[in-house]
């Protein structure tokens, strides 16, 4: 079955007023190249055959909407905020805007338009908000790699990404009394000096909303990992010899039989 530009722009605007009916829950996600501040749907996150759909709100300060509204006409005289819809493939690790719709000041929508046809890969070591939203959105495969008194530290093992002496990875911690997540962190370790960077940093509310999101993928610091420490541990994990370990699964495999 054939569908016109305008039949998808109608559907794709069904599905952004029904997520305006059932409430959005915008998270911070992070700033795009030009400082203008992302949030994410974290509510109306869906899957479907490996494809993610999320909203993503671009927070334009006024006098940008202003300029963007002139330059669309009168209709967009009103214009208030615009929200994409974006998918990402996990599988194939790559990422599409599928349309972008346009609300005025009463949070009516002015107009949706389609977006991207094509799909672009996501870049690995990048702190584009396609990057973050993958690592955040995709199934994750969460292992257990040690404990505190407070809390339990878990490993992402889908997504480790490694060279010869580096290897990065995500990390989350989760309270061991209401089982909620408190952090996820993305490190870089380098395994043949024993040194460790923070890469991406999410802090969650006892209500399991993120209160604080930053990226350090610009200025990241490098400092040696202690002994009996929590990123020691993953470097036990991740590490062999002085090199970045290649044979992850069957180690974590290991590991959880023991």
């Amino acid at each position: 079955m054939k569908y016109t530009v305008s039949t998808l722009c109608l559907a794709m605007s069904l599905l952004v007023a029904a997520v305006t009916a059932g409430g959005a829950e915008w998270e911070y996600l992070g700033a795009d190249k030009n400082g203008i501040p992302l949030f994410y749907d974290k509510k109306n996150i869906t899957e479907s055959d490996g494809i993610i759909k999320i909203f993503q709100k671009q927070a334009y300060p006024e006098e940008m909407l202003q300029r963007i509204g002139e330059r669309f006409g009168a209709r967009y005289a009103d214009l208030k905020k615009i929200v994409n819809l974006v998918e990402i493939d996990c599988e194939s690790r790559s990422t599409r805007t599928s349309s972008v719709t346009y609300y005025d000041a009463k949070d009516n929508i002015i107009e949706t338009k389609q977006g991207d046809r094509e799909w672009t890969s996501i870049p690995y070591a990048h702190a584009s908000a396609s990057n973050i939203l993958y690592e955040l959105s995709c199934p994750a495969e969460w292992t257990h790699i040690t404990s505190s008194k407070e809390q339990d530290y878990f490993l992402n093992a889908r997504r480790i990404s490694s060279s010869t002496s580096d290897v990065t990875f995500w990390m989350k911690g989760v309270d061991r009394t209401t089982s909620l997540d408190t952090e996820k962190d993305k490190f870089t370790i380098r395994c043949n000096n024993g040194t460790y960077a923070l890469r991406y940093h999410v802090k969650y509310a006892p209500d399991g909303t993120a209160s604080t999101v930053k990226s350090y993928e610009r200025l990241a610091e490098w400092s040696k990992i202690g002994n009996d420490t929590i990123i020691g541990f993953f470097r036990q994990v991740l590490c062999t010899d002085g090199l970045a370990r290649k044979d992850i699964r069957e180690h974590l495999n290991y590991l959880t039989q023991k």
